[in-house]
Formats: C-alpha cells, structure tokens, sequence
C-alpha cells in the first residue's frame, strides 16, 4: 500500500539478449512470474492469454472488496514494462482458429503451459441446466468485466452451494448486486467450512445466512422454466483427515429415510471445484485430469513445461508464484545456462542468526481495520492498510524466511527430537532399518548421517523437511541436544531490480488482442 500511494516504481534491468525465445500460456500469476524471471535474464518472452486482460484469477475471479485492483494494475504495468510481448485474446487451445501447444513448440525454444484451473464445476443434479444456474468462476468472472450476470435476480433469493473461499466470494458479490437474501449451503458443519473464518464473519455482516450439514439434490422450475426452489437432504456426521483436517469425501452420507426439505430460490451459484481444460491433446494429462509434470515443470514432450493449478490442484496464490520461479529457473537450465554455480537456487548464506532470532515471538499480529459493514455494500477494499507506524511495529515481528536449515550431519545422532517437538509436524527422522513412520510427508533432504557414529561406514538415517509447512519458529533448534541445528540467513544471487520514482510514461495494459 505504502509504496503504492508514494508512486514508487520498480525498474527491473533486463540481461544481455539470449537469443532464446519462450512462450508461456496463461498470464496468472504462475505464467507472469516465470516470464518476469525469464525476461531479466535477456530471454524474449511471449505471453499468451485467452481473456482480454492479463491476470489470470487475480483479475477475473478474486473481487475487488479483496484488495485493490489499482494496485494490481500497477504491478502489472511494471512487469510489462520490462518489454514481454502479451498477447490477449489469444485461446490456446482445441478448438477451431485455436493456437495449438504443438505449434508454439515449433516456433519456440521452451513453452510453459500454466492455464490455471478456471472452468467452475456443476454438480449434475435435476435442474442444474436451468438458465438461472451457473458456477462461481463465471459468476465471479462475469462481474469482473462490470457486467451483471445474465438472469441475476436483483432484489431476489440466491444460493450458493459450496463453502470455500470461492464461495465466501460469490456470496458477498451476490448481496452487493442487490440480492435480497443469499444462502451458503454446504455438507461440512460451519466449524470446519473451508472458507476463511474472518471472511466468513464479513459476509455474515453484511447479511449472509448459512446452512451446514447438508447436500443440494434438486434445483426446480417453475412453469416458465425458470429457476424456482432448491431441495436438500440432511448428512450424517462427517469424518476428517486428522493430520490435514481434509474432508474425507468417503465419509459424505445421507440420512436414511430422513425428509427432504424445499427453499425458495431464483438463482444458483455452485462453488464446488473447479477444473482444469486441457489446452492440447500433446499436453500429458493425469488420471486427477491435472497436467502430468513434475516440480521442476518438466513434462514428458521434449521443450514442454507445466505448473501452477493446473498441475497441483487449486492452491494459494503465493504457491503459484513459487511455480513460476521454479519452472523459470528449469528452462533456464534446459536451454544451457549452468544452475549448478548455486545448486539450482537463487540465493546464497550471507551470515549465521544472531541471538535476537527469537524476536517475533513477543509481538502479536494486530489486524488490519475493517471497513464497517454499513460501507460494505460495493466493490470497496473491505481490509484496511495499516497505519505508517503499525506497520513498521508489524514489520518487527517478521518470522525471517530468508533463513534456512543447516544441520550438521558430522554431529546429528538422529535422536529424532527435532521430529518430535515441531509443532508443524514439518520434519521428518528417518532412520534406515527402523519402522519409523513419516509424519509429514516432507521432499527436501537436509541431512544423511552417520548418526553419530564414524566408523558406520555409510548414512545411518536421513532428515527431511517440508518447507510448505515450516514456519521458522526455530523450536527443532532450541530442543537439539547436539546443536546440530543452525539457521543461516540468504539473501537473492540475482540484482535485478532497483526502486525509482513511477515514471511518467507507463505502460498501457492489454485490454484487445494484440497478436
């Protein structure tokens, strides 16, 4: 917000030519980061994008009242600036006058695919063909372009039937168009809903109202053909992964011989996944219907990488970006550049933690303000920034993800204590010939060791962590009995950016087809 409302401008420096060329589809925040990565390095980069807007979800599907579009746009700007060639309304995919991936594999040196998973799903259930029903993606795509969804009932009775963030914010879109009464109806209980609690708070504000413990089996018509009323069935009580807190879909059943019962309604919105479209047969896909890639985005068709979503699953937006650094740095790999210099990462140790590392434990987060419910009936930012102090107050607790673990596998007597007092259940022990189960699936190895004994001849166990869950909090050091454990700090090998004023002369973004 702060370097927004100051104009400041990010000025990356663009590498010498590499006379390679790239296409990424999807611009999302997966394909944008890959191309920035790529374009700093001096690789020319073609960006090709379906809507008329780059984005991805953060323009189409994530509303307003979530954050501020203008600042999405001058983030946008800044990574368009660096001179990638954009190409909207440009379908990549099978149907007729559609680019094909077999094509662009042809003209360029690597393809990125990243389509994200943007087509809603509908549950096929009597009456989901109706005109009045649709799925939150196109609702929330639709209101992205300023347009009211056709046949949405201003003034009428809404439901949505999911209960994830998706949902949370079709419904809270719905009560600003003007519905008069909009329901959330989900299986799981409100407890456990997969939407976020404080956002789930925000809509119940503004006017929600919310039904758990149930499942939608029949949306009605009246004689017109329109949509008239929902029918729902009760479930019995749900079973959850312990370890993940997941559903456990198995688990998803009615009530035997209990009565279903009738909601009036005018339209319906299913939040209830979502699905990736398969932009080419030559795209490797999984039985899941996900693209078949590995983490580094390699797929099995020579020059072809994938991520994001549409390899993963729907995830956060910050996982996507990791995908784009990721597959970034592995095209940059595939078409020569030597990544062994810093073992395939972008950053190096600069110096060991100091003994204040512990500071943000005395500081706890203060929330942002919210805008008050009575100003929450448009498109207005409902999260407030921070004051200039509190957030320089906010900035002191910083959990310093810029360390990483270092363990000392000469000293490590595979003890497993680190395994057994973190709180994220992030590390894993794994001693060879001990059946040791793994308590958190973790992929980067940090250690093989002797255990402590030298003359072992060869690695007595290994320890894995799961950066996806580590926080940092530096519990496993504290609790070694060996101090084994250190965290070094890193900082980023490539200077590729520098802070100026916001030039004059701004890019304009893509909002037609340029190519």
């Amino acid at each position: 917000d702060f370097a927004f409302q100051q104009g400041l401008w990010i000025d990356y420096k663009i590498g010498p030519p590499k006379g390679k060329r790239v296409a990424v589809v999807g611009a999302g925040p997966a394909g944008l980061t890959a191309a920035l990565d790529l374009r700093v390095q001096g690789y020319d980069v073609s960006l090709f994008e379906r809507e008329t807007k780059v984005g991805g979800l953060l323009s189409t599907s994530i509303p307003p009242f979530r954050f501020d579009h203008r600042q999405l746009q001058w983030e946008l700007q800044m990574i368009l600036a660096t001179g990638i060639d954009v190409r909207t309304s440009a379908n990549v995919g099978t149907d007729p006058g559609d680019m094909q991936v077999q094509d662009l594999l042809a003209e360029y040196d690597a393809v990125f695919v990243t389509v994200g998973m943007m087509k809603g799903r509908i549950l096929p259930i009597p009456g989901s063909d109706l005109p009045e029903v649709t799925d939150a993606m196109t609702f929330l795509r639709e209101v992205s372009y300023d347009k009211i969804p056709d046949h949405f009932p201003v003034g009428g009775r809404v439901v949505v039937v999911g209960g994830g963030a998706v949902a949370t914010d079709a419904c809270q879109t719905s009560i600003k168009l003007g519905a008069r009464e909009v329901w959330m109806v989900a299986i799981e209980p409100e407890d456990r809903l997969p939407a976020f609690g404080n956002e789930l708070h925000e809509a119940k504000e503004i006017g929600l109202k919310i039904q758990c413990g149930v499942i939608v089996k029949e949306i009605h018509g009246d004689n017109k053909g329109s949509v008239s009323a929902v029918s729902f069935a009760p479930l019995h009580e749900l079973d959850f992964d312990e370890l993940s807190g997941k559903l456990v879909f198995s688990s998803v059943k009615e009530v035997e011989g209990a009565e279903r019962w009738t909601a009036g309604a005018d339209y319906v919105i299913f939040a209830s996944g979502q699905i990736m479209e398969r932009p080419d047969e030559v795209v490797p896909v999984t039985p899941r219907g996900l693209v078949a890639a590995d983490r580094g985005g390699h797929t099995s068709v020579p020059k072809l990488f994938a991520g994001g979503d549409c390899v993963q699953g729907p995830s956060f937006i910050v996982d996507a970006c990791g995908w784009g650094h990721r597959v970034a740095r592995s095209i940059r790999e595939f078409l020569g550049e030597d990544m062994e210099a810093t073992g395939g990462r972008i950053y190096q140790t600069v110096i060991e933690r100091t003994d204040d590392h512990r500071q943000s434990e005395y500081f706890a987060r203060t929330e942002p303000g919210i805008l008050e419910a009575s100003k929450r009936y448009d498109m207005t930012e409902v999260e407030q920034p921070w004051s200039d102090r509190e957030a320089i107050v906010q900035s002191i607790r910083c959990f310093q993800c810029d360390s990483v673990h270092h363990y000392d596998q000469s000293v490590c007597v595979l003890c497993g204590a680190c395994d057994d007092v973190c709180p994220e259940k992030a590390i894993d022990v794994v001693v060879f010939g001990e059946d040791r189960e793994r308590s958190s699936g973790g992929d980067t190895l940090v250690c093989q060791t002797s255990g402590g004994n030298p003359d072992a001849g060869g690695y007595e166990g290994e320890i894995f962590i799961n950066y996806d869950r580590c926080t940092n909090c530096r519990i496993c050091e504290d609790h070694c009995p060996v101090n084994c454990i250190t965290f070094e700090r890193v900082r980023f090998i490539d200077d590729t950016m520098r802070v100026v004023e916001r030039p004059e002369l701004k890019v304009e973004l893509p909002l037609v087809a340029t190519g």
